[in-house]
């Protein structure tokens, strides 16, 4: 997928998959075998190629666009240009911890992590498994945890590049007199 994102409207039974005891099905278990355990992006499944991705700071992520978007059956919502309905699966690719696919990890996910963590066998991308490994643990924590290290040091140095120099108000004045 590169750095695309993917829409699938489906009728009937989602596509997105769940976790069986061992490995995801459907759409997320694409996905889960083509990020490898170890995160290469090298499996059979669907992938991604971008530098990011290999480095771990960004993700295919996927939720059904009826939970990140708040629609009901029958509603529809515009979602980057395109017309989406409750059933439509998203798969986005974006920074490793975005839960709620709108391009930032921020407290909005942290959020629904620290929700979902205290009910054990919550599985999903959209309830905080970020490495699909079937479980909300430490290493779902370790991957939001670098993401924000690493556009914490990003936004440092776009912050840099865009500052104004400061001006001296001070008033020069000449020799002494």
């Amino acid at each position: 997928m590169g750095t695309n994102d993917l829409l699938i409207d489906y009728t009937g039974a989602s596509p997105l998959g769940g976790w069986n005891g061992s490995a995801y099905t459907g759409i997320t278990g694409l996905i889960q075998s083509g990020r490898t355990v170890n995160g290469t992006w090298s499996g059979p499944g669907v992938v991604t190629s971008a530098a990011k991705a290999l480095a771990g700071t960004t993700t295919l992520a996927l939720a059904e666009a009826g939970d990140v978007l708040f629609l009901a059956p029958g509603e529809t919502a515009l979602w980057n240009g395109q017309t989406v309905d409750a059933t439509t699966v998203i798969v986005k690719y974006t920074y490793a911890g975005d839960v709620n696919l709108d391009g930032l990890v921020d407290a909005a996910d942290y959020g629904i992590i620290d929700n979902y963590y205290q009910f054990p066998g919550t599985t999903g991308y959209a309830n905080g498994d970020f490495n699909y490994d079937g479980v909300i643990d430490a290493g779902d924590y370790g991957i939001v945890d670098s993401t924000i290290r690493c556009r914490a040091r990003q936004f440092q140095v776009e912050r840099r590049r865009r500052r104004p120099r400061r001006r001296s108000w001070r008033r020069r004045r000449g020799p002494l007199q």
